[in-house]
């Protein structure tokens, strides 16, 4: 079995309670999926903890439950598993495996359903405001393992730009001087992508926030987030937090909290409108005098 496929142990754990219900109330694969509106692969891909795909969501978990009523189910007990599945790690090096593109639609996939994004980057341009240019330097980066296709996740980088004109979204993005000017490209390459970033500021469903360099701070965090809200099929709120060698997903409304009041405090000393545009010109224009 390749890692790809490896089971998630939370997943697992889950997946057995709740085929021990089923079992115990005396019902088949069949019966669950029946009810659910599913398909009685879906059911057994519960039962067995993957290995592909995603955990069920709480509202499932909960009406499965209902069905095993007989069982008696601890549904405290199973909102935890559940919770736990579905916060499990998506190692960036199993979706590598599958090549940088498919990592690209693997997040646009979410960017699409939430109607509401709020974005922290702390080092430079979030990818749903890179031009072509700059994304490529990136991605080149990040792929540590030597995947390759970097080509290809370019172009699956700007697909996912398209969203940013659907007028039934918004995206929030707090970003910090500091990180606007770090090389992560050549610097006309960081200029143009500088430029670009003030004029997608412009657009309706974007509001940019720029925390200036005059702002102290007793810790950055090291690390972005983005907060998935206003789920259009009803899905409740999740944080993606993009390390190095991990994309860690959490659903937990307690732990959603904790990113929700970070994004404040770090939203809170950012200027946005004309002024957040004022500083990106101004990296702009020095990178320009500086080469």
């Amino acid at each position: 079995m390749s890692e790809t496929q490896a089971p998630r142990p939370h997943w697992v754990r889950l997946g057995r309670e709740l085929r021990r219900l089923r079992e115990f109330a005396g019902l088949t694969q069949r019966d669950i999926a029946d009810a659910l509106r599913v398909s009685q692969a879906t059911v057994d891909r519960t039962e067995r903890g993957g290995p592909q795909g995603r955990p069920p969501s709480w509202p499932v978990v909960r009406q499965w439950a209902g069905l095993c009523a007989e069982a008696q189910p601890d549904l405290g007990a199973l909102r935890e598993m559940t919770a736990l599945a579905l916060d499990e790690h998506t190692l960036y090096r199993n979706l590598m495996s599958e090549g940088l593109a498919a990592v690209q639609e693997g997040i646009r996939a979410g960017e699409t359903t939430a109607r509401l994004l709020r974005n922290f980057n702390p080092w430079g341009v979030p990818g749903l405001l890179q031009t072509a240019d700059y994304a490529r330097h990136v991605l080149a980066m990040t792929d540590f393992q030597l995947a390759g296709g970097t080509e290809a996740a370019v172009q699956a980088r700007l697909h996912r730009q398209e969203v940013l004109h659907d007028r039934g979204h918004r995206f929030e993005f707090v970003l910090t001087a500091e990180g606007l000017q770090k090389r992560l490209a050549p610097a006309p390459v960081l200029a143009a992508q500088l430029d670009h970033l003030a004029a997608m500021a412009t657009l309706p469903t974007v509001s940019l926030f720029v925390v200036p360099d005059s702002v102290q701070m007793s810790a950055w965090p090291a690390f972005g987030f983005v907060i998935y809200e206003n789920h259009a099929g009803g899905q409740e709120p999740w944080v993606a937090v993009e390390l190095y060698h991990k994309r860690i997903v959490v659903s937990e409304p307690e732990d959603v909290e904790v990113y929700r009041a970070q994004y404040e405090l770090l939203r809170r000393p950012a200027v946005s409108g004309d002024e957040a545009v004022a500083l990106v010109r101004q990296a702009s224009q020095s990178l320009r005098q500086d080469g």
